[in-house]
């Protein structure tokens, strides 16, 4: 009865809530318990049978790719066909494979890679023989396209073809001949099915579009009259099927992108096709993008009209495409109304939105009279005349101008005099306090004025550039610095020679501006005020990249981390390291200093010079503001006893690195440290809990062992020389062996590196020097198992077994369960000591000696690591000793201090000439083979410590996926040696650019050959080219100066077997007079003046204003990089 009634009342709406309040509750409730119990089994039911069918398919696919594999390896091992019975069998079952697949797979689209990979494997062994395999190829792929469905079949077979034969060389004549003559009778095959009308019959036959990808890898070219042909079938069929409208509306599309591809693979059939009716086609059944990459072929211009007017045409019009064409097609002087059209919806869009800045700085750009008046027409409207009057005046429209008699003068000058009531001014004058630096002498005032800040001083810092509206970006055009009473605009497009008709910077004031700005960048004791400044670096990076000084800041107070927390004791500001800000920098200034910051001058051309005065009053207000800031939260009292949040931006791997500083009160100093990235990090950094714990078991280690500890160093010089042990601070957590090493000036070799393995699920821990690697294979030889057994421990085992998170691990622990090994070259390293990790960032445990270390942990002694970086193993080093005393040096650079202004490279493997060139004019570059991080074995370069079962033979695609992981591991070491040693690294390789592999320091060079390569690192990094230094570095150690060696001495060395034949025949020897020998005694190479040298002379002639054979150098052979792109490449031609 409940049910009927239940029942009814859904079906009577008008009596429904009288009906459901009659129902009895407990029966409507259990009507509802059973319909979600029948509909919960129902759907359990239908979720197992689909998860059948899902598996039943799938186990469908694999056999089904399997037997594919199989027959198409099978046909592609008969290695002489000659229609014996074995190859028709094997063309059958490869047949009967392919129309099985088709079968299973018409619907599944995970099917079609799995399907591609069974048949690329064997082609692409059968490829090893590429004479043989093209036949055989060939022959496959007549027989792919004779099945059931070979719009399918074919296509696959076709594709994974085309990957094969990517890199081999070309086909057989004999082939190419023939896959001609079959490729051009199955196009006119199926141009004639395509006419017929009939769909099946149409779909017997293989697409035209993939028969000629077929005939391009096979290196044949099909008649361009046949593909013409079936492109006018094609073409006639569509005008058919649009007539129709609806019913072949997808079809229809199909139709029209094949004859756009077609076009693209032979775009002489433009001639011989009426593409403007598939343009007028493809438009009306929404293909406009089709036919847009159809218009792009036609030279005349005539489609891209067609597309442009169909566009506008359109009920509605379809605008946005209108416009993207005319853009694409450089059209806007044909199609002003568009153009204009375009522009006023801008506008229209940033008033809406209140982006006034942005519609100001188009105004700027566009100069047209008409769109102007209608803004200020619109801003009168909504009662802004103050912005209105502003606009007139940025744009210099004279004021008895038609278009500013909307502007009401009294309103206008009432808005006027509120904006200056609540507006932000400068706290300087802006005539004797603001100082344009282009020229020597104003850079000598801002050296002067850098050099004489004092202890505690501050800085605010902004950058500005021009905005660009499309892809790309525009250089960093100034760099704003103010001072306590000054504000220097730094012209940086002057620094960096892009400011057309005006006279260059001098050497001088270029290397005044270089020292003065990356002196103030580096000084801790100067405070350096920004809002968001590592964007602006990440510019001055990419602008300055052969500076070292400029990227990166010292004692550097982010205001984007202020913030004002709120609790018991009422609101306080805070600088918060975990998040930013809301809002821009002006709503801080709002909030803090309760003045209004005018942002309409932020998007403006700041590459036209001279800059107008409004331009200068803002630039200068950006940066003092943050002054201004700081005072009003701060207060101006020193020492200042608040935590400073700042960064040690743009290392070359990015922003990552930040660092966090504190002013102590009465002492002034400024301590560093890294600011956590992440909230894991965040927990490691040091407790007082942390350090009491590890000191105490030092201590009791110590005490049982009857060896003296210090438990309070606060550095290493400060360690007590009785104590055999101590606990040594750090001035922050250096999670580095190489930074370690550099900041406590001690061997690389002293600093230990602490590795945690896990070896069949046990826990190792691997102490080795810090100028070596792990050897893996050593390590599990010494466990007796494979390598396959042994893989590094993840974070959180790191945290679990060794009690330490990882970066901060050491041999000190209290957990029992890790066996620890010390390796044996340990005993090797000399004084003062060794140092470990000690669990906390910040924190290093020091040792006299491995024996002292011994004592401290229970740990194992095996060799398990490799040679130590720089020192080959006795067996295979040959040292050439130096000449005689009586030998006089070639110059005097041998022993000479580096230059630190000269800029110094790493150049990829792709940039090896590059690289050499670079040598040859006297420039420090290091190559893949010099960094030690880096071994070369079989002709590959592979990092050191690769375990021996990374180097094993695997398939394609695991080779493959091992070299891309190899080569950005070998990335990663190039780039952490030039970071470590300054240097500038070149390469070529836009993926890893793409893939964000780069950070500042890196210079992607765009020119194809090595002689214009060179010119552009010569043209980007200003680099100077002397006489004197030509040649002057060994080009093959990278070893500055030459021993002069007499025949003697040499005939000596050979007869000692210190000098072989081939680096010096014995014709060579008896012929030439004057020998040179590099200083470098590992190298030891010897030169003579050949036809090499000849050649050289005589390709870097053009490059210098003195002769290249003349002894000495004088100022005038500087050679200026302004005009080195123009000499070299008359050069590179010869």
């Amino acid at each position: 009865t409940a049910a009927v009634l239940l029942e009814r009342a859904r079906q009577c709406h008008n009596t429904r809530c009288h009906r459901l309040a009659a129902v009895p509750s407990c029966a409507m409730r259990d009507e509802d318990e059973n319909q979600v119990a029948r509909r919960a089994a129902k759907k359990k039911v239908t979720s197992e049978a689909g998860a059948n069918r899902r598996d039943a398919r799938e186990l469908a696919l694999r056999q089904a790719s399997g037997s594919l594999g199989e027959a198409a390896a099978t046909l592609l091992s008969i290695a002489h066909p000659g229609g014996s019975d074995a190859q028709e069998q094997a063309e059958s079952s490869f047949r009967a494979a392919l129309d099985n697949w088709a079968t299973v797979a018409r619907l599944e689209r995970a099917a079609w890679p799995r399907a591609i990979n069974a048949c690329e494997r064997p082609l692409k062994e059968a490829f090893k023989t590429p004479d043989v395999a093209f036949a055989a190829a060939f022959r496959a792929l007549q027989v792919a396209a004779t099945t059931q469905e070979p719009g399918l079949t074919f296509t696959l077979f076709a594709d994974a073809f085309s990957k094969a034969t990517k890199g081999c060389p070309p086909a057989p004549i004999a082939v190419r001949d023939e896959a001609e003559q079959w490729a051009t009778e199955l196009i006119g095959q199926a141009g004639v099915a395509r006419s017929s009308g009939d769909q099946a019959k149409f779909k017997r036959h293989p697409r035209a579009i993939t028969l000629l990808k077929v005939a391009e890898s096979l290196g044949a070219r099909v008649r361009p009259a046949a593909i013409a042909s079936y492109a006018n079938i094609a073409l006639e069929l569509a005008k058919k099927w649009s007539e129709r409208n609806v019913p072949r509306h997808k079809a229809l599309q199909h139709l029209l992108r094949d004859i756009v591809q077609l076009a693209q693979s032979e775009p002489s059939i433009l001639d011989s096709v009426d593409c403007a009716e598939a343009v007028r086609i493809g438009l009306a059944c929404g293909c406009a993008a089709d036919m847009e990459d159809l218009a792009a072929l036609d030279p005349t211009r005539d489609l891209a009209r067609i597309v442009i007017n169909g566009s506008l045409a359109k009920d509605p019009r379809d605008f946005h495409r209108a416009q993207k064409s005319v853009v694409r097609f450089d059209m806007s002087e044909e199609y002003p109304a568009v153009v204009a059209e375009h522009r006023s919806r801008v506008l229209q869009g940033c008033l809406e939105k209140g982006r006034l800045n942005e519609a100001f700085f188009r105004l700027e750009r566009y100069r047209n009279h008409a769109l102007t008046s209608d803004f200020i027409q619109k801003l009168c409207e909504r009662d802004e005349h103050r912005l209105a009057q502003y606009l007139a005046a940025r744009l210099a429209i004279p004021q008895d101008d038609p278009m500013l008699e909307c502007i009401d003068a009294t309103r206008e000058a009432e808005q006027r005099r509120e904006w200056e009531e609540n507006k932000l001014t400068l706290g300087v004058d802006i005539a004797n306090g603001v100082l344009f630096v282009d020229s020597l002498q104003s850079a000598a005032e801002f050296a002067q004025a850098v050099a004489a800040l004092e202890r505690n001083a501050l800085a605010g810092m902004d950058c500005e550039w021009r905005p660009v509206m499309s892809k790309g970006q525009s250089a960093v055009s100034i760099l704003q610095i103010a001072f306590q009473d000054k504000v220097y605009i730094l012209d940086l497009l002057w620094l960096q020679r892009l400011r057309p008709n005006f006279p260059l910077p001098c050497v001088e004031a270029v290397h005044i501006l270089h020292e003065a700005v990356g002196t103030l960048f580096q000084r801790q004791d100067v405070f350096k005020i920004g809002f968001g400044f590592s964007g602006d670096l990440k510019m001055i990076a990419a602008a300055f990249p052969e500076l070292q000084t400029w990227r990166s800041v010292a004692s550097m107070i982010d205001l984007q981390l202020l913030g004002l927390d709120v609790g018991s004791a009422g609101a306080a500001w805070t600088m918060r390291p975990s998040r930013k800000a809301k809002g821009g920098l002006k709503d801080l200034v709002s909030l803090v200093l309760k003045k209004n910051l005018c942002k309409l001058e932020q998007m403006s051309n700041w590459e036209d010079r001279p800059l107008r005065e409004e331009q200068l009053r803002y630039a200068a207000t950006d940066a003092y503001c943050a002054i201004q800031i700081f005072w009003e939260v701060f207060g101006r009292a020193e020492p200042w006893a608040f935590p400073i949040v700042g960064f040690s931006s743009l290392s070359q791997f990015g922003p990552r690195s930040t660092s966090l500083c504190e002013l102590r009160p009465g002492l002034g100093s400024v301590q560093f440290a890294s600011r956590p990235n992440s909230r894991e990090e965040s927990s490691c950094l040091p407790t007082d809990a942390t350090v009491s714990h590890t000191v105490k078991l030092l201590q009791s280690r110590c005490a049982e062992r009857q060896l003296l500890f210090d438990s309070g160093a606060s550095s290493l010089s400060a360690v007590n020389p009785a104590c055999d042990a101590a606990m040594v601070a750090m001035p922050g957590p250096t999670f580095s062996v190489r930074a370690t090493s550099s900041h406590l000036g001690i061997p690389l070799s002293s600093c230990l590196k602490s590795m945690a393995f896990m070896i069949n699920d046990r826990p190792v821990l691997v102490v080795i020097r810090g100028d070596t690697y792990v050897d893996e294979a050593r390590l599990a030889q010494h466990f007796a198992c494979q390598e396959v057994d042994l893989r590094r421990a993840t974070p959180a085992e790191c945290v679990e077994l060794f009690e330490h998170r990882p970066g901060t691990i050491g041999p000190v622990t209290e957990h029992r369960s890790a066996q620890v090994i010390l390796d044996t070259a340990l005993a090797d390293c000399g004084p003062p000591g060794l140092l470990c990790g000690s669990g906390m960032p910040g924190q290093l445990v020091f040792t006299r000696s491995v024996t002292v270390l011994r004592k401290l942990v229970f740990a194992d002694v095996h060799s398990v690591a490799t040679e130590p970086r720089g020192r080959q193993p006795e067996a295979e080093q040959h040292i050439h000793p130096q000449p005689p005393a009586a030998e006089h040096e070639a110059g005097d650079q041998g022993g000479a201090v580096r230059d630190e202004t000269k800029p110094r490279f790493v150049v990829d493997d792709m940039l090896g000439r590059v690289g050499k060139m670079l040598r040859m004019v006297g420039y420090d570059c290091l190559y893949f083979a010099d960094i030690p991080s880096i071994d070369y074995e079989g002709g590959r370069a592979v990092a050191a410590g690769e375990s021996r079962a990374a180097r094993r033979p695997q398939s394609r695609e695991a080779e493959k996926q091992r070299r891309v992981a190899l080569r950005r591991e070998q990335l990663a070491v190039a780039l952490g040696t030039a970071r470590a040693e300054g240097r500038i690294f070149l390469t070529t390789d836009r993926k890893a650019v793409a893939r964000g592999a780069f950070g500042a320091g890196v210079c992607v060079l765009d020119k194809p050959g090595r002689y214009e390569q060179f010119a552009e690192v010569c043209s980007r990094f200003h680099l100077p080219l002397v006489c004197e230094q030509f040649l002057s570095r060994c080009v093959d150690c990278n070893s500055e100066g030459f021993n002069v060696v007499s025949k003697d001495y040499l005939i000596s060395e050979k007869a000692a077997g210190r000098i072989d034949d081939k680096a010096l025949p014995d014709g060579v020897l008896a012929k030439m007079d004057d020998f040179y020998q590099c200083k470098n005694a590992a190298c030891g190479k010897v030169f003579w003046e050949g036809p090499k040298f000849e050649r050289a002379i005589e390709a870097f002639q053009p490059l210098y204003q003195q002769p290249l054979r003349s002894t000495g150098a004088v100022d005038d052979s500087v050679s200026r990089p302004s005009d080195i792109h123009e000499q070299f490449a008359a050069s590179a031609a010869t």
